[in-house]
């Protein structure tokens, strides 16, 4: 008897050996099945079910009649690390909405007053909201995507709609590159500087005028140029080309520390080099607001924050690069023009740090808010900037509201309805004195 008892706890013991090599087994193909694949390394959903299941089994097996016990335990606590760990995700998250560790940074550009003091505020930032995040764009990286909206319209192409343009066959048809101010962002379609433009060329034309609004959002002049070239491609030549810039390319030098940067480089970069690819259950955790609190709370100065350092220690050398990247674009662009027969124009931006107007209550809080490594490398490149030769085809504009007391600034460099207006107008006047002086200087 004894010995049939060994022998059937023996079977048994080699079917709990069994049983836990093969949920062992289970559990190894499942977390190195991207080694044994070739497949690109990240934990997915469904191998961690498989190494679940493995673990599953590995446990029944060993533990074999006292399963129903350590089941009971485990659930219950599985049920109570759970009801914990919602807790502190619910709490990590109210902690994240009223809280932010950079309490320096300015608030959102929608969430400046002005909006509160025009009737189609909240309807223009619902509906940017609604129009999604950019589309990828060759060369140029991203564009809008198209969107119909009441105030807000993009074209398949990614360009922004000017109210009464009239692009026919014959008609004066003038580019306008630039960034998020010459895009017109936070204000409807008909208040952006392009729809300023078309409204007084087309007062002061016998022709049609075709104004296109070809900016975007965080472009620096470098994008601009690519976006030229691209309807150059096309077979889309202008009579007129703008170029909107200023703020951008020092912003970018700034962020990044690197002269002709354009926004989001690092990210950008990480993705093409498979740097810092999350995905699985990494992607997972970071999207939890417990795993974002205690980032923010504890995370290291970064590469880019020291870079960020340097450029505030060397505002002026880092300003004479930027300078010097802009003017060679120029060339680029000076290039193009002869070839392709248009007369190119350069406006650098109005920003309120360069400015002298009287400030009103909240652009002085706009001014209060500002950094002062951001302000040096503006104040130092508006500098070399303002002292650049002015002639018909450059103007320096940080300087246009200096007479201005009314509101101008949302925030730094967004503008208001009436600053888009006072702008178009003196690009207008710039056009206008730049024809006249070729119609006299023209041989007779």
């Amino acid at each position: 008897m004894e010995a049939q008892l060994r022998g059937a706890r023996g079977g048994m013991g080699r079917r709990r050996m069994i049983g836990a090599g093969v949920g062992v087994a289970v559990m190894l193909v499942a977390l190195f099945a991207d080694y044994l694949t070739g497949a690109p390394r990240a934990l997915g959903r469904a191998q961690i079910a498989l190494a679940l299941i493995g673990l599953a089994i590995a446990i029944i097996a060993i533990a074999g009649r006292r399963t129903p016990e350590l089941y009971r335990g485990a659930a219950l606590l599985l049920l109570n690390t759970i009801v914990i760990l919602a807790a502190a995700e619910l709490a990590a998250g109210l902690i994240l909405q009223r809280w932010t560790p950079n309490r320096s940074a300015p608030p959102q550009l929608s969430q400046a007053r002005y909006f509160a003091t025009v009737p189609w505020g909240a309807r223009f930032w619902r509906e940017f909201s609604e129009s999604g995040p950019q589309r990828y764009e060759p060369y140029a990286l991203w564009r809008h995507r198209k969107f119909q909206g009441s105030l807000l319209q993009v074209a398949a192409d990614g360009e922004r709609r000017t109210p009464g343009a009239k692009c026919t066959p014959g008609a004066l048809t003038v580019f306008v590159l630039g960034g998020s101010v010459a895009w017109g962002l936070g204000l409807p379609d008909s208040l952006t500087i392009p729809a300023f433009m078309q409204s007084e060329l087309a007062q002061r034309r016998a022709t049609d005028v075709c104004v296109r609004n070809l900016a975007e959002l965080a472009y620096v002049s470098t994008q601009e140029i690519i976006t030229l070239v691209r309807e150059l491609q096309k077979g889309h030549v202008p009579q007129i080309v703008v170029f909107f810039d200023g703020a951008n390319d020092p912003y970018a030098t700034y962020r990044f520390g690197q002269p002709g940067a354009h926004f989001d480089q690092e990210d950008i970069a990480a993705k093409v080099e498979g740097r810092q690819q999350v995905s699985g259950a990494r992607l997972w955790l970071r999207s939890s607001k417990l795993y974002q609190l205690v980032a923010a709370v504890a995370k290291p100065k970064a590469p880019t924050q020291q870079r960020r350092d340097a450029v505030r220690r060397d505002s002026t050398g880092v300003a004479e690069e930027v300078i010097q990247v802009y003017l060679r674009n120029e060339e680029v662009v000076w290039g193009l023009a002869r070839q392709y027969g248009f007369t190119p124009y350069f406006f650098w931006q109005p920003m309120i740090y360069s400015s002298h107007k009287t400030l009103t209550a909240d652009e002085k809080r706009v001014l209060s808010l500002r950094d002062e490594a951001y302000r040096d490398v503006f104040l130092s490149t508006y500098g070399l900037a303002k002292g650049m030769r002015a002639d018909s085809n450059f103007r320096y504009l940080g300087d246009l509201f200096d007479a201005v007391s009314e509101p101008i600034f949302v925030d730094a460099v967004h503008l208001t309805q009436e600053g888009n207006a006072i702008t178009a107008r003196r690009i207008v006047a710039v056009l206008d004195s730049a024809a006249a002086s070729r119609r006299r200087s023209a041989p007779r």
